[in-house]
């Protein structure tokens, strides 16, 4: 995906539309420019969401990878595995950039959106480990309705 796959950024914050597509759903379709350009992100969000990695689904100011048959998704394609020791714990680098800090909050509104809307949210992420992480921090801090999966990149 783009934003920030690789660099430790998050997606759960405000977008610039310079263009929208029709929705069915809470939110719409919008056009913005992916912020990382790695393409092996960009494939694994469309992989995810089935629409090009240029296409976010917003609901107000708050970003999504896609919504599916009811289900919103978020993609974290490969390279997050260089974010994280091996027992689950961010790296003091990820940690003093900011960017665990963005990849939490992002989970947080993107989980207080859903519950709100009564629509369950679900992150695919395309490293195992990365996966098995998240769900374990996602359920400490209460965010039941994610759903974390592993889905292996097609690429």
């Amino acid at each position: 995906k783009g934003r920030g796959r690789n660099t430790g950024g998050a997606s759960g914050k405000a977008g610039k539309a310079s263009q929208t597509a029709p929705a069915r759903g809470p939110g719409r379709w919008t056009y913005k420019k992916p912020t990382n350009e790695s393409k092996r992100s960009q494939d694994y969000q469309e992989q995810v969401t089935g629409r090009p990695a240029w296409w976010v689904y917003m609901i107000g100011d708050l970003e999504f990878d896609g919504i599916k048959l009811g289900e919103l998704l978020e993609a974290k394609g490969p390279g997050y595995c260089s974010f994280f020791e091996a027992d689950g714990s961010p790296k003091p680098w990820y940690v003093a950039s900011g960017g665990f800090k963005q990849l939490m909050e992002q989970a947080e509104n993107q989980s207080k959106m859903a519950q709100q809307l009564g629509l369950p949210v679900s992150w695919h992420v395309a490293d195992a480990r990365v996966a098995e992480f998240l769900r374990k921090i996602f359920e400490r801090d209460g965010w039941k309705n994610i759903t974390v999966h592993y889905t292996r990149p097609v690429q």
